[in-house]
């Protein structure tokens, strides 16, 4: 049985794992954030998040199977996965065993494949099945699991060789392009959305194309009012269970966006509301950091922000779309405003120009294209006359 205790460390909650010990017989222990601060009326919900996290790490492993070649190859990356779970964040583990569980397993369980069997053809027929109906991209995702499975089945001398190495995609047929709402659209959404738990969700995703994860994780701390900025370095997310993170996506999602006047209005008027609530409830008050939360104070969840948000757009006849296509609402309306690709790829924290170009270049062309009809009608003007 895994064990653990509750810590704290730097003002913060910390459920401190011991995960046994290496090969050297030293003790391994795992820190993992809470994402709670030491002060009063956390210490309960603490604990609670602290047995929430013993409990995932004493999720019962599956029955102990004989480690060599002749195991099923399905069996093979069951266990291979909970043997990553000690060395990889708790919702990329979740996200794995998702991939693996809906789609890796049952089908090479039913294939009965050994893993000494395992070839480039069963591989390869499996993901042709799977592109018939998943986009490339998710496939890629499987591919991750089962690249680095085999690969550790080499280094520990059960096959000779990784058959997924040379496996190869073929190209998704249309290239993605994102929804997005127009500047009138825009600007009723905005006012239809006023006064609803979820408005500050869609200023922060139309006024600044923050992702949901980014939205959900935003901290007033993250805010510096007296230099008008805003820093995006907290984020949460959800797989099967909730998890706050003191980090982003990637390196350059960690990024420090201007505070414009009218954003800046709006988080101060909000600001004060969650005050007001707050004094109101009294010792009945959650009293965390976020800014996106409950009137009692609970952060609303990513998954939450989502579902009320497909709601509130069928009940007010808006087009469906994703929370992220506000994202590409933001983008959509800095390009008809003049601003450059780079600077709207800073903003959005993509790692690079080309992601942006990507997902917006049918944006950019149009852009284009009305940019040369202004001059054909100085030219036209200049031919009447």
């Amino acid at each position: 049985m895994v064990t653990g205790s509750l810590q704290v460390s730097n003002g913060k909650y910390y459920s401190v794992i011991n995960l046994g010990k290496n090969s050297e017989g030293k003790r391994v222990q795992k820190r993992v954030p809470l994402q709670l601060e030491d002060i009063k009326g956390n210490k309960k919900l603490a604990k609670a998040k602290h047995l929430e996290t013993l409990a995932f790490y004493n999720i019962p492993k599956p029955e102990t199977k004989t480690m060599d070649s002749n195991v099923l190859f399905s069996d093979y990356l069951d266990l291979w996965l909970e043997e990553k779970k000690a060395t990889i964040q708790i919702t990329t583990y979740e996200s794995y065993r998702a991939t693996a569980d809906k789609h890796v397993i049952p089908y090479f369980k039913q294939l009965g494949v050994c893993l000494s069997d395992i070839s480039r053809e069963n591989i390869q027929k499996f993901y042709d099945i799977q592109t018939k109906t998943l986009k490339v991209g998710t496939v890629k995702k499987q591919h991750a699991l089962i690249r680095p499975a085999l690969q550790k089945a080499v280094l520990d001398g059960l096959i000779e060789n990784n058959p997924s190495i040379t496996i190869t995609f073929k190209r998704e047929r249309t290239r993605f392009v994102g929804k997005f709402l127009t500047s009138e659209q825009t600007s009723d959404l905005l006012d239809k959305i006023k006064g609803s738990l979820i408005e500050p969700v869609i200023v922060l995703a139309i006024f600044l194309g923050l992702r949901r994860s980014e939205i959900a994780g935003l901290k007033w701390s993250a805010i510096d009012f007296e230099r008008d900025r805003l820093e995006i370095c907290h984020t949460v997310v959800r797989i099967k269970t909730t998890h706050a993170k003191d980090e982003t996506k990637s390196e350059s999602s960690n990024r420090i966006l201007p505070l414009i006047p009218s954003v800046k209005s709006y988080l101060l008027e909000l600001r004060s509301k969650q005050a007001y609530e707050k004094e109101i409830l009294g010792k009945f008050y959650n009293d965390t950091d976020y800014v996106c939360r409950h009137s009692d104070g609970r952060p609303i969840s990513p998954q939450y922000i989502s579902v009320v948000f497909r709601r509130f757009l069928a009940k007010n006849n808006f087009p469906h779309i994703r929370l992220h296509d506000l994202r590409h609402t933001c983008a959509s309306l800095l390009l008809e405003s003049g601003c450059d690709m780079k600077t709207i790829s800073e903003i959005l924290g993509h790692s690079d120009i080309s992601t942006t170009m990507n997902l917006y270049v049918h944006i950019y062309d149009e852009s284009k294209r009305d940019a040369l009809a202004k001059l054909g009608n100085i030219l036209q003007q200049k031919s009447v006359t």
